[in-house]
């Protein structure tokens, strides 16, 4: 929890500092943080064995680097896509992320845990699995995998590194998306504007009896009480 109180607004303060200077900083943002995590997150699974207290901060950092884009990928997404379609596109973000994230991982990994412990499993226990047929293979070596703790440990161990994996994926696909980000937010930008001239073309401000520019509609707005709008 400490981890994600640390991250987020963390990874929030830079994107908002570096922006100016560097318009493409939010998906290398991303994309440094997910690669640094994994490290980290690899690096404290293989430590759970030798020490906790090293597992535990390893575990610490990682996390702080991998809540580093939570923020940041809320706001590209939200400037990269016309605003009467936002709500749809923030609504499948947030559907696809907890499907395959919250949902899909926990499963995935309890099964190649599970896939890992045949593997695992010493020369005797497989071989007479392999002799007694399938039904026998799911009955006695489900009940011998179970009673060892050390196979269980090393199963999910060597399972969770695919999570690492997934993060290295994920620190390249933001760097992708770091060559297309400026291009992607100026188009959002045009149709935005297009949209607004189409709009403001249609609308006639008149203040006091007199009729004004729609350029100056900003300043206008303002004042609404003198305002009157004939469409």
């Amino acid at each position: 929890m400490v981890s994600g109180l640390v991250g987020v607004p963390l990874g929030s303060m830079l994107a908002q500092r570096l922006r100016a200077q560097y318009p493409r900083i939010d998906p290398m943002i991303c994309a440094v943080g997910l690669l640094v995590s994994a490290p980290l997150l690899f690096a404290a699974s293989l430590s759970a064995t030798v020490n906790g207290s090293v597992c535990y901060t390893l575990i610490f950092f990682g996390e702080i680097f991998l809540n580093l884009n939570w923020s940041i990928v809320a706001d590209m997404l939200l400037y990269v896509v016309i605003p009467v379609r936002r709500s749809t596109a923030e609504a499948f973000q947030i559907l696809i992320s907890h499907a395959l994230g919250d949902a899909g991982s926990p499963y995935l990994v309890g099964v190649v845990s599970e896939a890992l412990k045949v593997m695992l499993a010493p020369s005797d226990v497989s071989y007479s699995a392999t002799a007694n047929g399938s039904l026998s293979l799911s009955s006695n070596v489900s009940s011998n995998l179970t009673n060892d703790p050390a196979l269980e440990f090393h199963s999910l161990q060597y399972s969770l590194f695919m999570t690492c994996f997934v993060e290295v994926i994920g620190g390249f696909f933001f760097l992708l998306t770091s060559l297309y980000i400026t291009w992607d937010r100026r188009q959002a930008e045009k149709a935005i504007a297009v949209c607004m001239h189409i709009a403001l073309s249609d609308v006639k401000i008149y203040l006091g009896g007199k009729m004004l520019d729609t350029a100056l509609g900003g300043s206008v707005f303002k004042s609404l009480f003198n305002i009157k709008m004939i469409h």
